[in-house]
């Protein structure tokens, strides 16, 4: 009898922890929906595909508030240009998610609202970038990544760093000229 309840309590608790996880999910695909500007009705499926392959990729970028955090995904696409875009392909920053072959998206959380003190002060964050593109369903997530840890705001020119290393990888990966 013990040995049959105490499977069923681990049995609830997997199902209890599963439902917790889905329910985390979901929060996070609003608030991803909600940077994207693009309505709940919008599927967001993880998949496998690689990046389209063309000689100008259309990027879309969503930062939600931040303008610094976009500013700085400009400026390092425009960097990639410089150095890239003869031998892989070009970047061209675009303002309408639905002209865009790639969404790069990018997003933070707080955790703590009393900064480490120090030379600067640091602060808890998690953090949530996704490389998207579009298919006839909605959204396909291509690449996502969640860190957490202390960050110095004052060092903005590293925001999204781990995003475009990945599409730039994507892209370096993808196209042979």
């Amino acid at each position: 009898m013990r040995r049959g309840l105490a499977t069923i309590v681990i049995v609830i608790s997997a199902c209890v922890s599963s439902m917790g996880q889905t329910q985390d999910i979901e929060i996070e695909l609003a608030k991803l929906r909600k940077i994207l500007h693009v309505p709940a009705s919008i599927n967001i499926r993880p998949s496998t595909s690689l990046l389209p392959n063309s000689e100008h990729i259309k990027v879309f970028i969503a930062t939600g508030e931040d303008k610094k955090g976009y500013d700085v995904f400009v400026q390092k696409l425009d960097d990639w240009n410089k150095a890239n875009a003869l031998k892989y392909e070009t970047i061209e920053v675009i303002q309408d998610i639905w002209q865009a072959d790639v969404i790069l998206a990018r997003y933070d959380e707080s955790l703590d609202k009393n900064p480490l003190s120090g030379t600067a002060p640091l602060y808890l964050q998690r953090s949530y970038a996704y490389i998207l593109s579009r298919n006839p369903e909605g959204l396909q997530m291509l690449w996502r990544n969640v860190s957490e840890g202390y960050v110095d705001k004052s060092r903005s020119g590293e925001f999204g760093y781990r995003l475009r290393k990945e599409l730039s990888k994507r892209l370096k990966t993808k196209t042979n000229k």
